[in-house]
């Protein structure tokens, strides 16, 4: 959360600001319930004979970074999923 809130984080010493690319991102978003997925998926299925497959990569890097990366490497489109897991330490009093 405090990442979030100051906008920026420190990446091998470099200053990564996203504050900007977070709300332009958050401007340009559609939020898709789990409903709408499941329906996506559903009519990706009925395409199989698609001539190009989707290639999926897992990269541990921020969401923004891997937006740009794959902008300058010249992917045109590209869906991002993002998974935040956040370590919780359990302290037993």
């Amino acid at each position: 959360m405090r990442i979030q809130e100051q906008g920026y984080y420190i990446y091998d010493n470099e200053r990564m600001d996203f504050a900007e690319t977070q709300k332009f991102s958050e401007d340009n978003s559609e939020l898709i319930v789990p409903k709408q997925g499941d329906d996506i998926v559903q009519e990706y299925l009925k395409l199989l004979k698609l001539q190009k497959r989707p290639v999926y990569s897992v990269n541990n890097e921020a969401t923004v970074k891997a937006i740009i990366d794959f902008v300058e490497a010249g992917k045109e489109k590209n869906g991002v999923f993002t998974l935040l897991v956040q370590k919780i330490r359990v302290v037993d009093l």
